[in-house]
């Protein structure tokens, strides 16, 4: 179907129309060029706009939803209006997430230094082994759970976190370093897993821990280890340590040395030498040392700062170095 229009009042309307388009001096120019105004012209009629059911819509919005869950068409992560640009949201979960994991320097397997913030750490899983030092003086410390996998804490690794009160070993866990968790002195309280095996020297001196089990696998205690701990026992079914007679010490049982001891110990008349270190820097105030014990090791009681009464058994042979260097207290003292 067509319908007619004079060509000067096409002009018009297309010189208003085309008046702020960039080609408007080109389409004026073609209008200019007309030899008669006036002339009619032919013009083909647009079809008409057809409207789209709306039942016909429905089914395009699930198709295409349809695709975008399935991955066929991708949703923009941005979209842009004009010279705006509207960006997607950070997740904020995300964000927290990455800046802690920034906080852990982990170079195959081993964290080798924190460097957050947090009061509660939980060390991220696929660490294996925890460096020395990696924590030393971090005083903001409270809380800390170590993931499964970790198999050796190393020298030093929490020393001096003075505030620390709570720690999750996991099962994997084998070897704890010298002095890992010296001076934590507000942790009262820990749990060994069952695959422990070494614990080393001073490992948690000036912890006030109220108990200790000492598990069945394990094979060597440093000395000084517990040095501040209420109580100590040793897993019944350990055959190289004991704490025969309910002693609240840590005896080794093929030599029958006492090698760790502290404020309520009372020696065993089975056992025969007192170990290096073996009360050092303990709350000790009296002890008494009975028939059959034949030397004092090194330092055994050296710092026990509360110890004022000592007498020595008959059988008593050779006394270590410094054995009781600073025990300031001690006013008293009968050698046999």
């Amino acid at each position: 179907m067509k319908k007619s229009i004079n060509k000067k009042a096409l002009a018009m309307l297309l010189s208003t129309a085309l008046a702020l388009s960039p080609c408007a001096g080109v389409y004026a120019q073609d209008l200019q060029g007309m030899d008669d105004p006036n002339e009619i012209l032919d013009v083909q009629e647009m079809p008409e706009e057809q409207e789209i059911p709306e039942a016909k819509l429905g089914e395009l919005q699930e198709e295409l939803d349809s695709e975008v869950l399935n991955g066929e068409v991708a949703a923009p992560d941005s979209v842009s209006e004009g010279n705006v640009e509207v960006l997607e949201a950070p997740n904020p979960n995300e964000a927290e997430a990455a800046a802690a994991e920034s906080a852990f320097d982990i170079q195959d397997g081993v964290l080798v230094k924190y460097t957050g913030s947090d009061r509660e750490v939980v060390i991220p899983e696929g660490v294996t082994r925890i460096g020395a030092s990696a924590f030393e003086y971090y005083s903001r410390l409270e809380k800390l759970v170590i993931p499964e996998g970790v198999v050796d804490i190393g020298e030093s690794a929490f020393y001096g976190c003075s505030n620390l009160k709570s720690i999750e070993f996991p099962v994997s866990l084998e070897s704890i370093g010298s002095s890992a968790f010296g001076f934590c002195s507000k942790l009262k309280e820990i749990v060994f897993p069952e695959s422990v095996v070494s614990i080393g020297d001073w490992a948690f001196e000036y912890c006030n821990l109220e108990k200790v089990v000492i598990p069945k696998k394990v094979n060597y205690v440093g000395k000084g280890a517990f040095n501040r701990c209420r109580t100590i026992i040793v897993d019944l079914e350990n055959p190289l340590y004991d704490s025969r007679d309910n002693c609240n010490a840590i005896i080794e049982s093929g030599s029958n040395t006492l090698i760790q001891g502290g404020r309520g110990t009372v020696i065993p008349g089975s056992v025969t030498s007192i170990g290096s270190s073996a009360f050092a820097d303990s709350t000790v105030e009296n002890i008494k040392i009975p028939e059959g014990v034949v030397s004092i090791g090194e330092s055994a009681f050296s710092n026990c700062y509360y110890l004022d009464n000592m007498e020595f058994p008959a059988s008593l042979e050779s006394i270590g170095d410094q054995a009781f260097q600073g025990c300031g207290r001690l006013k008293r003292v009968v050698i046999p």
